[in-house]
């Protein structure tokens, strides 16, 4: 191990031999192996030397490598290829560290302060070899701090509010305050949601906060702010009723905020008022004495602000209205007489007219027949009954109260008049009338008749107690019959019937049919069922439905081509043999116009209504539920039905021509149907197959 060979001996030459080399005794990791030969003659070579450094191969993490530590409490992680003793300290100089046994990993606590910080190791093996200095730093966690107040809320109705932090570190602590140098405020466990309670009185609240890590490195100051709920107050009393008939009275208040306190006085000072807890429907006695009321509130809240005074009023009305009532006439006849409700004379101690209001129950039975209404003269006229009329008004003020009174007057009903006119079976020109269905309110059956048969404006008798008469005249024709009905009070009542002498109309085949004045019109009263033209001409039956179609000249048929259709409901044609120059009508008479169609139709009250009255009553005919069927024209609409390329409408519908052309290949027509009282107008095709109705010249 030596250039002087101190101690060796001479050994068998090999080409390998393990060594073991000293560092110990190295003034560095650096050792020199020296070597020389001698051969069989005895002759040594000279020394050849050859050297070798020793490495001892190590390093250190803090962490992991981490950038950052949020402790100071970090883990050593260390590594060494041959080493038994390590030395680890804070400072490069390892002032104070000493030796200790290797371990892979060591924890240690880092000093205070802002960073970065440096951990320094050095190795030893076991032939006291000492390795280089390694080192490696990490920095503390950045705080990076926020505040937000109540989730970042506009306002605050409570000066308790929840502050949401944020902050990163270890061992954290905090400051909170609303003074920005935190004056007096020691410092306190950091809390991720801590409460807080701001101080009182108006205006935008700041919350400023500060935190500690454990390096004892203090954030820079950061804030939030939020502003105290506004307390927008109102007062309204009486839900805004203008009267009221008691002193007491339910306040209505409105304000926003927590912990609310109020005051409520008569006295705009509030004077001997203390705060209370606010409530928004506070009860509430005003002082004594009718008249305008004023009510002063004013609110306090959390944060000990108070709103300005607010002021709302009302009428106190502890005092009935008087009533007055007349009634103009006295008396007088239903449905003729109006009679004047005059209720202007009534009177109020603090309501003026135009707020006070009646209502009318005009039979007294305790259900009121109108809604209230303006303080005004009113009419009433009866419809129907008669006799002593209780009628009962209530008059009602400002304030609520409400009183009545009743009057009498004296309704007198003129009698109903009603007859019916049968013709005799075998004398066209006797007549029986029938006036039995004839009454009075007031008077039952004693009422008179008195009778004027020709309708020329002369009575043919006098007052007469017998309800039946009968009346032959000398020609036959038509008349106006007039009944005049008196009952005890010398009131009268009039109705006039028309009755007909000779109600037939015969066609160019001998059929003879009914017929009826309607308006100033004379209709048949049945379908038509000829089948010659006026000159005697045949107007042909067409039975095939292909050939029906393609006609376009006159044609008749019977529904379904069944001649025991026709008794009842005539026959049908299409418009050709309608509008035929050799004429389908016997003289006298023709086929309607749609503008005569029209004018029976409005003499009727319209489209809407005349199809009831058309129609014949009952469902004898007519399908279910024949509606609005009255028959009260006596026109007695049966439902033919109609034909086009095949037949229908038996029993549901009906349908009519008229003599108006709508174009070459439609013309107007008129039906009925058994589901309403309609009657319907439109254009059919000229090869359709519908009834016919004539009309008189």
């Amino acid at each position: 191990n030596d250039s002087k060979f101190s101690g060796a001996q001479w050994e068998e030459y090999k080409e390998n031999k393990a060594w073991h080399l000293d560092f110990s005794k190295a003034g560095d990791s650096k050792v020199k192996v020296y070597i020389k030969f001698k051969n069989d003659f005895e002759m040594e070579s000279v020394a050849v030397s050859d050297d070798i450094t020793l490495q001892i191969v190590s390093g250190i993490t803090i962490n992991n490598d981490s950038t950052y530590t949020a402790s100071r409490a970090v883990t050593l992680n260390i590594f060494s290829e041959n080493a038994d003793e390590m030395m680890i300290s804070n400072n490069e100089n390892f002032n104070s560290a000493v030796w200790e046994n290797y371990a892979e990993t060591k924890n240690l606590t880092l000093p205070t302060g802002s960073g970065p910080f440096t951990v320094y190791a050095k190795f030893k093996n076991s032939s006291g070899l000492i390795s280089k200095v390694y080192s490696d730093e990490i920095m503390p966690q950045p705080i990076n701090p926020s505040i937000t107040i109540a989730d970042g809320a506009q306002y605050t109705p409570t000066r308790d509010v929840q502050l949401t932090l944020t902050a990163s570190g270890s061992k954290l602590q905090m400051k909170l305050s609303e003074d920005s140098t935190f004056s007096g405020i020691d410092w306190q466990t950091y809390l991720a949601t801590p409460a807080f309670q701001f101080s009182t009185g108006e205006g935008t609240k700041k919350v400023f906060a500060k935190i500690k890590n454990d390096f004892e490195i203090e954030s820079s100051v950061v804030f939030d702010e939020i502003i105290p709920q506004p307390i927008n107050p109102s007062i309204i009393i009486a839900n805004g009723a203008q009267y009221m008939p008691t002193r007491d009275v339910q306040i209505s208040l409105n304000a926003l905020g927590a912990n609310l306190q109020m005051k409520i006085s008569e006295d705009s000072t509030f004077s001997g008022i203390d705060w209370q807890t606010y409530s928004s429907t506070p009860s509430f006695q005003l002082s004594t004495g009718d008249g305008t009321k004023k009510v002063f509130a004013k609110i306090m809240n959390d944060f000990e602000v108070v709103t300005p005074v607010l002021n709302d009023d009302i009428i106190i009305d502890t005092t009935p209205p008087t009533i007055v009532l007349s009634i103009t006439p006295d008396s007088g006849i239903t449905n003729e007489t109006d009679f004047q409700f005059d209720p202007t004379g009534s009177s109020d101690n603090l309501s003026p007219a135009e707020d006070m209001q009646v209502r009318y129950d005009y039979e007294n039975d305790g259900s009121y027949d109108t809604q209230w209404q303006a303080l005004q003269v009113g009419s009433k006229k009866w419809e129907v009954g008669g006799g002593n009329k209780t009628v009962k008004m209530q008059l009602k003020d400002g304030g609520g109260w409400a009183v009545e009174t009743t009057k009498t007057v004296f309704v007198n009903t003129r009698p109903q008049c009603s007859f019916t006119a049968t013709e005799d079976a075998n004398n066209p020109k006797l007549w029986y009338f029938d006036a039995s269905a004839s009454s009075d309110y007031e008077d039952g059956e004693n009422i008179e008749y008195r009778w004027d048969f020709d309708g020329n404006g002369n009575w043919d008798t006098g007052w007469l107690t017998q309800h039946t008469i009968s009346y032959e005249y000398a020609n036959e024709g038509d008349y106006n019959v007039k009944l005049a009905v008196r009952d005890q009070q010398s009131l009268v009542s009039e109705k006039i019937v028309q009755v007909i002498g000779i109600p037939t109309m015969t066609d160019q085949d001998g059929n003879v049919y009914k017929i009826v004045k309607i308006g100033d019109q004379w209709w048949m009263a049945e379908n038509l069922k000829v089948t010659h033209y006026r000159n005697g001409d045949a107007i042909p039956s067409v039975t095939d439905n292909t050939e029906w179609m393609n006609l376009s000249t006159g044609a008749y048929c019977a529904y379904d081509n069944d001649n025991g259709n026709v008794a009842t409901y005539g026959l049908l044609y299409n418009w050709y043999a309608v509008d035929d120059s050799r004429d389908i009508a016997p003289a006298g008479w023709h086929v309607p116009t749609d503008a005569e169609w029209q004018i029976l139709v409005d003499y009727l009250g319209g489209g809407d209504v005349a199809g009831g009255k058309l129609k014949e009553s009952g469902t004898e005919h007519w399908d279910s539920p024949n509606t609005g069927a009255t028959n009260e024209s006596s026109f007695s609409a049966l439902p033919g039905g109609q034909r086009y390329d095949e037949y229908g409408g038996l029993g549901s519908g009906c349908s009519w021509w008229s003599s108006t052309e709508t174009n070459s290949t439609d013309a107007m027509g008129r039906g009925l149907k058994y589901d309403t009282s309609d009657v319907y107008r439109g254009g059919g095709n000229k090869r359709s197959g519908a009834s016919v109705r004539l009309v008189r010249n």
